[in-house]
């Protein structure tokens, strides 16, 4: 018998059972096969060359019947592709049909669930809805709806394998392509499994916000030009202007100066070819220690458009512009800005600043709305997911009390409780002054100013060198103050450093 996440994970894309050479009248139309695709089944990893293709449920619990009493081991579990592919017998990227789901294997014996848990809630990942068992760790998916695996979808895919690589790297994580083998999900091996699927564009969006744009500029298209990323008002940077304002004598950097100037302004701005050379050549050349002869220079800045115009090269990196402003011995250093690819503006989605915007939309309709989650994320213009993990952290955390109504009728009321109010008056008490306010005489009001003063992260040394308090009786209250609840620390990292931000007391 097959276990329950089979179902879900293919859906009606497989059928319930093959179809008999005499059975004629079950013959499906071209349009019919379209909506069905091939899976692939291997006993072993030996076995992955010449696996068995399939198309139907009964074909697959037959094959895995006469392979289940081989594998003593319970996490021993056969193999199965979770994407489906259109061909008869070709499992490659190519010839995919349907993207069921995005997967990463963490091997990695040692690791935990604790371990995977606290590694997605630091990058604000969504826990994957299906967690297996291996000999040598876990295999992590991701389910989604069914989408067709087209280029966009594809390029999609390896945008959220890296994401994953990132996030999980320090249990030894590995992410794999679409068309890979993966642990069969059995009833003995599935650790966690939720009848819930994400959408491609949802773990889409994390994923360009966890990466740097220095690694989304590959991925994220221009509007205009496809394949360049989209940077606003790059040549406004400092570190730019530095470079704009002429480098000293050296010929290698001066050179590199130039060719990394001409691929900014043709990878990230809408000069023409001949805007940018007269730009180097009139503007910018003259202010340089020792001008550069203009056959060079237009051999170099022709070199930097050649190559950005055809695809080759997406841009500058960062290591480089840093490199060259570092040569110069200058201070400044460079970093790509995240920007919306339609809008142009900042884009932010981390959980801590949606639940500000949450706590501010209810405040402006009197502390309490009733409506549905999906309706609330249109409203704020925000994912639903984030919208929805955002909610159950208020919950948890005593923010809100949330109650959620079902039938025709139905929503979710979300009522902000009264504590919320006087972590209000601090936060803009403190947002209000250019300072941190004077110490007072009650130890906890000066911390609790001193935190609501400090949004970003840092170390709680950090933020005892902004008190007037001794070192113990510092340290002392802030540690009453989180046992309490008072105070939270948000999104820990390796580093020592937190967030902390003010709450309602815990249990209230």
């Amino acid at each position: 018998m097959l276990a329950d996440p089979i179902h879900t994970i293919y859906e009606n894309t497989m059928q319930i059972r093959a179809k008999a050479s005499w059975d004629r009248t079950k013959s499906l139309s071209k349009e019919e096969k379209r909506d069905f695709g091939y899976i692939f089944f291997a006993p072993d990893k030996e076995s992955f060359q010449r696996g068995v293709c399939l198309r139907s449920y009964a074909t697959l619990d037959y094959y895995f019947n006469k392979v289940r009493f081989v594998h003593r081991d319970p996490f021993d579990a056969p193999f199965i592709t979770f994407n489906s592919f259109a061909f008869f017998g070709k499992r490659t990227v190519d010839t995919l049909r349907f993207l069921n789901a995005v997967s990463i294997e963490i091997d990695n014996p040692d690791a935990t669930l604790a371990d995977i848990a606290h590694l997605c809630e630091m990058y604000d990942l969504p826990l994957p809805n299906l967690v297996i068992k291996s000999p040598n760790g876990f295999h992590l998916h991701w389910l989604i709806e069914r989408v067709r695996a087209f280029r966009p979808a594809i390029d999609s895919y390896k945008l959220i394998s890296e994401a994953l690589k990132k996030t999980f790297a320090w249990i030894m994580a590995d992410a794999a392509g679409p068309e890979r083998y993966w642990r069969m999900p059995t009833d003995e091996n599935t650790i966690r499994f939720i009848d819930e699927k994400y959408t491609l564009d949802e773990l889409k969006e994390w994923a360009m916000n966890c990466l740097d744009q220095s690694e989304m500029a590959s991925y994220t298209a221009s509007p205009k030009v496809k394949g360049k990323p989209v940077v606003k008002g790059i040549l406004e940077d400092p570190a730019i202007k530095e470079l704009l304002n002429g480098v000293p004598y050296d010929h290698d950097i001066r050179n590199y100066a130039c060719y990394t100037l001409a691929l900014i302004m043709a990878s990230s701005t809408g000069m023409s070819d001949e805007e940018i050379l007269s730009y180097l050549k009139e503007t910018w050349n003259p202010k340089n220690e020792r001008p550069i002869a203009f056959p060079e220079l237009k051999r170099t800045v022709r070199s930097a458009i050649r190559g950005v115009r055809s695809g080759r090269i997406k841009g500058a990196k960062e290591k480089w512009i840093n490199h060259i402003l570092k040569v110069m011995g200058s201070n400044k250093r460079f970093r790509y800005v995240k920007r919306s690819k339609y809008t142009g503006e900042t884009s932010y989605t981390k959980r801590s600043e949606l639940m500000q915007q949450i706590i501010r939309h209810i405040e402006a309709q009197g502390g309490s709305i009733f409506t549905s989650q999906r309706r609330l994320a249109q409203e704020l213009g925000a994912c639903f997911k984030s919208v929805q993990m955002t909610l159950q952290q208020m919950s948890e955390e005593g923010i809100a009390d949330i109650t959620t109504v079902k039938g025709r009728n139905g929503g979710t009321e979300i009522r902000l409780r009264a504590d919320v109010q006087e972590v209000d008056y601090l936060q803009e008490a403190a947002a209000a002054a250019e300072v941190i306010p004077m110490p007072s005489n009650d130890p906890e009001t000066e911390v609790k100013h001193i935190i609501a003063a400090t949004p970003e992260r840092v170390s709680i040394g950090d933020l005892q060198q902004k008190s007037s308090l001794e070192p113990n009786v510092f340290l002392h209250t802030l540690m009453s103050l989180l046992n309490r609840g008072t105070v939270r620390m948000l999104e820990p990292a390796r580093d020592g450093t937190a967030r902390f931000t003010l709450g309602p007391p815990a249990g209230k």
